[in-house]
């Protein structure tokens, strides 16, 4: 298999000293759509990489620059450090495109390996216990194959620990892209256990649009640009809302009560259990709904405006700044409990992951903003939407695009764990970690 001569040749040159980058990463990036990698094609496997823990902590940071210059208040709380990073990758293209915790309170990395999207080489799935460190992978062979997933939030973990994946193959020359050794071919929900192999899988009819949601029952809840559908464990179909126009970066969320969430433009809808309208709540300005979360009786909303008038909260974007960011909650019939506006960071070109958004076991918001470049931000809220931290993901910086984010999680011991892809040798707070070509990361903070 590919990882075994990776992981030799990985190992040599990391003891032959440092592979020094030059901080460019791709040529684009997702958000309102699936990202772009890095050119060329890859020759190699997944992990490999190391684990730094401890280390001397983070300084807390101020509100980062706003896109042309403006900028965001400081912290008012200590930031919590970062506990431990890992590389996972070889000398080949590898990005964790998202991360996910099993019901056991470990997690698992969804990594990718080769060129993204037409020239897939492996589909990885790496274990990592609490303090990061890898326990197994499983990787499956693609051979090229053309195979896409949704903006962000395309991988989830059921209750039972099945994993859900949402994806879209194309089949050329005879022959399929697979995940976990069935065919893809469109749009798909797949499900698959704990080892990697499929369970079932359910064509969409369409390119994926949003995330993949669970709830605690393991209904899942999945969009593609005209229709969205909730799946009952098993995989049968419970309704279908179709007629719609939803564009890339569509979230999608389970309220408290089973009830379906999705974001439409500025606008929060809520479907009952056979995927009636309960309500849909435009909350005006001008605005964007990027992330969507479950929080007790209340729908957390996440996302950037260039006019927020919301809940008492009046905002225009800082000075320089194409746009801000904003965090509000909902209450159960969609009315607006709270809004803050969170000001901007200092951002690349092109549309970008943005946002990341989760909800702690205690009920804090955590999120991840301007999540495409360098200058990304990592930042609690009580929930109440009060600010209890905020901080750089990388403490001491780093150059444009070196580190990209894909995704967030949780664990139960309220660790936040973030996770992307590097292309030159960062400090997330631990120890440099050096990248070969473009590697994942997985960090974990505090808690």
């Amino acid at each position: 298999m590919l990882r075994a001569a990776i992981l030799a040749a990985a190992l040599c040159l990391l003891a032959c000293g440092p592979t020094g980058q030059d901080g460019s990463a791709g040529s684009g990036s997702g958000g309102g759509g699936a990202s772009t990698p890095d050119g060329g094609s890859s020759d190699g496997g997944s992990s490999g990489g190391g684990t730094a823990s401890g280390g001397s902590g983070t300084t807390p940071t101020g509100g980062g620059p706003g896109g042309g210059g403006a900028s965001g208040g400081a912290d008012s709380l200590t930031a919590p450090a970062t506990a431990w990073a890992t590389r996972l990758g070889g000398l080949g293209v590898e990005w964790s495109h998202d991360v996910a915790v099993a019901p056991d309170g470990s997690m698992v990395a969804f990594d990718l390996v080769g060129v993204r999207g037409e020239g897939l080489e492996q589909l990885g799935f790496v274990h990592l216990d609490g303090d990061g460190r890898e326990l197994q992978t499983e990787l499956e062979d693609e051979g090229g194959a053309a195979l896409h997933f949704a903006p962000t939030g395309s991988f989830a973990i059921t209750p039972a620990g099945h994993f859900a994946i949402a994806s879209a193959g194309r089949c050329a020359g005879g022959k399929c892209p697979t995940i976990g050794g069935g065919p893809v071919d469109g749009g798909a929900l797949v499900l698959l256990d704990a080892h990697g192999k499929q369970v079932w899988s359910r064509a969409l009819g369409g390119d994926v649009v949003s995330n993949v949601a669970v709830d605690g029952g393991g209904n899942l809840l999945v969009a593609t640009g005209t229709a969205l559908r909730r799946y009952g464990a098993d995989g049968a179909l419970a309704w279908e809302r179709s007629g719609l126009d939803l564009a890339p970066g569509t979230p999608v969320a389970f309220d408290g009560r089973g009830n379906a969430l999705y974001g439409h433009g500025g606008a929060v809808v809520s479907l009952d259990l056979a995927g009636k309208t309960l309500w849909e709540r435009s909350l005006g300005g001008d605005l964007l709904v990027t992330a969507l979360q479950a929080n007790g009786s209340d729908v957390v909303v996440h996302g950037r405006f260039k006019a927020l008038d919301l809940a008492g909260a009046k905002a225009s974007p800082p000075a320089g700044a194409d746009h801000g960011y904003f965090l509000a909650a909902l209450g159960a019939d969609g009315t607006p409990r709270w809004a803050r506006d969170l000001g901007a960071v200092q951002e690349t070109s092109g549309d970008g992951v943005k946002t990341l958004l989760a909800v702690d076991h205690a009920g804090r918001i955590v999120l991840v903003t301007g999540a495409d470049a360098c200058t990304a931000f990592v930042a609690e809220h009580e929930a109440n939407g009060e600010p209890r931290w905020r901080r750089s993901l990388v403490p001491k910086g780093c150059g444009g695009r070196a580190v990209k984010v894909h995704g967030l999680a949780v664990t139960p011991s309220d660790v936040v764990v973030v996770a992307g892809e590097l292309s030159a040798s960062v400090d997330f707070g631990t120890g440099i970690l050096h990248a070969l070509a473009t590697d994942g990361f997985v960090v974990g903070i505090g808690p």
